[in-house]
């Protein structure tokens, strides 16, 4: 009997270890995103034989999202797919999963034939290499290059500010101003989103967080927080800027900068940007990037 839960602060560090022993790269095996979007999502978690399991619940605001993962660990996972089998059979459902990578998929496939699956284009992942978004090389990357040359050249005295619980709340201010921008149109998202803010900002060192602020002067311009999903894997959570920063290019800046604070400082190898949630607009400006690789993931129903 699987034991299901929220993720707690507790949690943090056993999902941490098993990420990094799959090497994860997919961002909802971020344990920051696990932290913070449990509610929104209404995660629960179970660790199981050494894996780890995740139960999305029924959510009214979410109904799509009414699954088990695949359970992630070393090893053969048969026994905890028959533990969720057997949960769905007490509950009269049928077996559902999300958030499948292609060899978990694969592995479903093989095991259980009856199986069905798809593609949830807007669940994918988004990844660059570090030194592709630090660099911005070639001429593909010619426009982006030249956002921050603009804001370089506007706010020519801006500095760099590394976010720690002591700066976070620069980074606050930033997200504020942004989602005053957004205010005229009424949105769950960003009611959600600003919760989500507000608490990785207060759990800064518990969540494991790395960011960035710009500041113009007195003036914060532009935020980035990111956590480490594992070994040279990083996720950005929020990247935010608004007003004159955003359109002299305050997005691409603090892109670009920070992922050259990834690459040199922290030796990273990949930087997930997540998905975009079937969004037409976060589509268009994730794929402006050129992503190297386009972590695809499914659903599987298996009745």
């Amino acid at each position: 009997m699987l034991k299901w839960k929220k993720a707690d602060i507790a949690d943090l560090p056993g999902i941490r270890q098993i990420a990094r022993q799959f090497g994860a790269k997919a961002s909802d095996l971020s344990a920051a995103n696990l932290f913070l979007l449990r509610d929104r999502y209404d995660i629960h978690i179970a660790f199981a034989d050494g894996f780890l399991v995740r139960r999305y619940a029924a959510n009214p605001s979410v109904p799509e999202r009414q699954s088990y993962t695949f359970p992630l660990g070393a090893g053969d996972p048969e026994t905890v797919l028959k533990a969720l089998e057997e949960e769905a059979r007490k509950r009269h459902q049928e077996l559902h999963f999300c958030l499948l990578l292609e060899e978990q998929k694969e592995w479903l496939a093989r095991h259980m034939p009856q199986a069905r699956f798809t593609l949830d284009e807007g669940d994918s992942d988004y990844i660059y290499s570090a030194a592709h978004l630090a660099k911005l090389p070639g001429r593909l990357n010619h426009k982006k290059k030249n956002h921050v040359s603009k804001f370089r050249r506007t706010f020519p005295g801006f500095k760099t500010v590394p976010l720690r619980r002591g700066t976070a709340p620069l980074a606050g201010e930033v997200a504020e101003r942004w989602l005053r921008e957004h205010q005229d149109t009424p949105n769950r998202a960003l009611t959600t989103e600003r919760k989500s803010i507000r608490q990785a900002l207060d759990l800064w060192d518990e969540l494991e967080l790395e960011g960035m602020v710009i500041m113009d002067g007195n003036e914060p311009a532009a935020m980035i927080v990111a956590s480490q999903i594992s070994d040279g894997v990083y996720d950005i959570h929020f990247e935010k800027s608004y007003g004159k920063y955003a359109e002299f290019g305050g997005f691409a800046a603090i892109n670009q900068i920070f992922s050259e604070y990834l690459l040199t400082g922290k030796n990273a190898i990949w930087i997930n940007r997540e998905e975009d949630l079937g969004s037409p607009g976060l589509r268009k400006a994730k794929l402006s990037y050129h992503p190297d690789l386009i972590l695809k993931k499914y659903s599987a129903t298996i009745p």
